[in-house]
């Protein structure tokens, strides 16, 4: 694991889950806009192949279906001018 990340192949080889973020798709774009960054593309892939709402944990419960079955966002961003 260089400096001390996660990788998909160190993940699978020690068989341990890759966790990329555990932020929803809505505050990691508010994230980008705080730093400065715009929005100019999403596109998010939803699947039911999850956990259901009653096994999330207390800080997921609240959110939306949207954002629970988002599994693969691709958000693209650019600085403002």
């Amino acid at each position: 694991m260089p400096g001390g990340v996660e990788t998909p192949r160190s993940a699978k080889q020690r068989s341990l889950p890759f966790l990329i973020n555990r932020h929803s798709v809505s505050a990691q774009i508010r994230m980008l806009e705080a730093a400065g960054f715009e929005t100019v593309m999403q596109m998010r892939n939803h699947g039911n192949d999850g956990m259901s709402r009653p096994e999330l944990s207390a800080p997921w419960k609240d959110m939306s279906n949207d954002e629970v079955t988002c599994g693969d966002p691709f958000v693209q961003a650019r600085k403002r001018e």
